[in-house]
């Protein structure tokens, strides 16, 4: 086998332009196989790092719009008996959000505000970049302070930092001047547009806006985030016989949601790789075509072999292992492309790079599978070759 090996790898010398050549068509079908799957598995990472962060154990619920149903309402009441008869809830935050007009100088704008309860911006892993959250006492006492995010914080506050500044803010023809508690850092939740919006607390909502609202969404968190998909089955139950009516409320907690992405992920990944390795059966045929020119030129050599008492196993082994050795040399090559250049674009694209190792191996494996098969019916036909005929023929 040894023999054959080093005979192989003279005949690629020999033949250097034909083979860079066969190699080629495997080289891209593998590079194209691996981009696909480490820039798919970086996109994915990426999203599935920004929902964890979002929190896993959260559950979104807002109100129907697209049906005239019999709407439930987000009162203390819906509260109690979420609480009550849904296990392993853990909290229940209930939010306004009206838009309103923001003023700081001659700078002048429109922003969402949010009148959010206590301890619902830590649970939704909405960060300060500096400040503080808001307290028990702001709540209470409905307090004229605020935070907010950084897109308001840059542009409402380009001197520097906003800690201790007012905000004035105009909601339903009311103005406010707020001071600004803290910061956030830039949004990483999925359901919280963060940055351009301003939020204060539900006690100064209820004091100073509109007293005992019906809220405008609620967020039920679970214990752990393995119960979050059984919480948001049983709320969809739950409003469901409240109502009479299915889809009354739109209801959705991040871990179906990273479930359903990964789902997609998985089938998408498995399409385009699909696609990509198209290009390895093209590239098969190439190694196909050369290892047939092969044997047509090497008859005399074939036939000199099979004189001296080569069999034809031999012969066959022989350029077996030439086109195994092609496929091989162009996968190594192709899974060295691939992973540079997906490499390259995922760093410019400023995710985290991840590379999987089944997709290198299993592209390794199946370039070694192409050679082969392609190459059999030549060093079958090579085998077959009678010595004289062989000899004759040159």
């Amino acid at each position: 086998m040894m023999e054959d090996i080093i005979n192989a790898i003279q005949s690629f010398l020999t033949n250097k332009t034909r083979s860079i050549l066969s190699l080629l068509g495997i080289v891209i079908g593998v590079a194209a196989v691996i981009m696909v799957t480490a820039i798919g598995e970086s996109a994915s990472a990426d999203v599935k790092s920004t929902i964890s962060q979002s929190g896993l154990d959260m559950v979104n619920i807002r109100g129907g719009y697209m049906r005239k149903i019999r709407a439930l309402q987000f009162d203390e009441t819906t509260r109690r008996e979420i609480l009550q008869t849904i296990p392993n809830v853990k909290n229940v935050f209930y939010k306004n959000e009206i838009n309103g007009n923001i003023k700081r100088g001659n700078i002048e704008g429109s922003a969402t505000i949010g009148a959010v309860e206590l301890d619902f911006m830590e649970e939704s892993k909405l960060e300060l970049d500096y400040g503080r959250y808001f307290e028990e006492t702001d709540d209470e006492l409905g307090a004229l302070c605020a935070i907010i995010g950084q897109g308001i914080a840059t542009s409402y506050f380009p001197e520097g930092e906003a800690l201790g500044k007012k905000l004035t803010i105009t909601i339903r023809k009311a103005r406010f001047s707020l001071e600004v508690i803290g910061v956030l850092s830039t949004s990483t939740s999925i359901f919280e547009s963060s940055d351009s919006s301003v939020y204060v607390t539900r006690g100064f909502y209820k004091r100073r806006i509109k007293p005992n609202p019906i809220a405008d969404s609620v967020v039920v968190q679970a214990v752990s985030n393995k119960y979050s998909v059984a919480v948001e089955n049983a709320i969809k139950a739950f409003a469901e016989k409240k109502t009479g009516e299915s889809d009354t409320l739109f209801i959705m907690s991040m871990q179906t949601m990273l479930e359903n992405y990964e789902k997609t992920t998985a089938t998408l990944n498995l399409l385009l790789s699909g696609v990509a390795a198209i290009s390895l059966l093209v590239g098969g045929i190439g190694i196909m075509n050369i290892m047939i020119v092969s044997v047509t030129e090497r008859k005399r050599e074939i036939g000199i072999r099979k004189a001296l008492g080569a069999s034809q196993a031999d012969i066959r082994n022989q350029f077996l292992i030439e086109s195994a050795m092609l496929s091989l040399i162009g996968g190594t090559i192709g899974i060295l492309v691939g992973t540079l250049l997906s490499f390259i674009v995922v760093k410019v694209l400023g995710w985290k790079f991840s590379l999987p190792i089944n997709a290198a191996v299993i592209s390794f494996i199946f370039s070694a599978f192409v050679g082969i098969f392609f190459g059999l019916s030549p060093a079958m036909k090579a085998a077959r070759l009678d010595p004289v005929a062989a000899l004759a023929s040159e």
